[in-house]
């Protein structure tokens, strides 16, 4: 879904599709916190959310860091702020 000019909030019900590997919604107007929610989906390997108005602490990964599968996080130039963990 990358480039197709979506805004508003990222969809919770996102959350219910247990098999998602890659969910790319970067290059987009997307306004939201960031989907800390998306770590129930345990298949997940990559979040693309790049190029976007994401804002707020991106604490769960600071300090919870049991999202099993994810390899790939791209939050670039979007206004969010926190550490990401060194090692999961």
């Amino acid at each position: 879904m990358n480039s197709n000019q979506l805004d508003g909030l990222v969809p919770k019900s996102i959350a219910n599709c247990t098999t998602l590997e890659v969910l790319d919604l970067g290059n987009n107007k997307i306004n939201d916190v960031f989907p800390c929610w998306l770590k129930n989906v345990s298949s997940l390997h990559a979040l693309v959310l790049q190029s976007n108005k994401f804002y707020c602490t991106i604490g769960c990964l600071e300090y919870d860091v049991s999202w099993p599968m994810i390899q790939i996080i791209d939050l670039a130039s979007n206004n969010v702020t926190g550490r990401l963990p060194q090692k999961a």
